[in-house]
């Protein structure tokens, strides 16, 4: 289902059902509630679907917004949305402890990655703690029109604006994607841009994140792009990425 170039870590479809029950009871431990918004912030791309999943399992609305747009436009989007939890790596953490008035909002904090930070709660450590998730029964069965997650815009072509999502546009998207590409399961997609790694995997794709900085998609080094795309039936980047690799492929 799930393949890092950068780690080599991959996750099956069934590891990752494992993987998402276990996140799931671990977000609803941490305090988080059905309905609670939650601004997510995590350095790969198995993590990002792992978390956006476990999100939607748990009854949580991801906020996503691109680290790559600059700290003073990330705190702008965290203000707009006032979330009730953060979910994020190390760098996150700290963000929120230097700027608190822009995330005087958030009442939960977990530490995606490992290793410790005052107020917020291991995701690791809420994993380990949880007895047997079946007890536990965290999973939330939306209905279409609910809302989904937040998406920020790069902010590339000005501010950066917030699309919300309901569960019922991401399942239409994803169904109109299978259709229009006629994209069955088993095939093997190249995700250069991280949400589009959602459909992928809703649509029984195996989704490929290959060696590169997702927030900075025009240094991605066309080579390592090159060695990603083997075995792939689809791939999908933005203009960016792929002009300095058309050049790469007409050397």
């Amino acid at each position: 289902a799930l393949l890092d170039k950068k780690s080599g870590r991959s996750l099956t479809f069934e590891a990752l059902r494992k993987e998402l029950d276990q996140t799931a009871a671990a977000l609803c431990c941490s305090g988080l509630e059905t309905g609670d918004w939650a601004a997510l912030f995590v350095a790969t791309g198995l993590e990002f679907v792992v978390l956006v999943n476990a999100c939607f399992q748990a009854g949580v609305v991801p906020v996503l917004i691109d680290p790559g747009m600059g700290a003073k436009n990330v705190l702008s989007c965290v203000r707009e949305q006032r979330p009730h939890g953060l979910i994020g790596v190390l760098k996150a953490q700290v963000l929120r402890a230097g700027f608190r008035r822009a995330f005087a909002s958030v009442r939960t904090q977990v530490l995606v990655g490992g290793g410790f930070f005052p107020g917020a709660q291991s995701l690791e450590l809420l994993k380990v703690s949880l007895s047997d998730y079946v007890e536990y029964g965290c999973v939330h069965e939306p209905l279409p029109e609910e809302v989904a997650a937040v998406l920020y815009t790069s902010g590339s072509t000005g501010a950066p604006k917030g699309v919300l999502y309901t569960h019922g546009m991401l399942a239409g998207q994803a169904n109109a994607i299978r259709d229009m590409f006629h994209i069955q399961p088993g095939e093997v997609d190249v995700a250069c841009f991280l949400p589009f790694a959602l459909f992928s995997v809703a649509m029984g794709m195996t989704a490929v994140f290959p060696d590169m900085d997702f927030r900075s998609p025009a240094k991605a080094d066309p080579a390592r792009i090159f060695a990603a795309l083997e075995g792939a039936t689809s791939a999908f980047a933005s203009p960016a990425l792929w002009e300095p690799f058309s050049r790469y492929l007409a050397k």
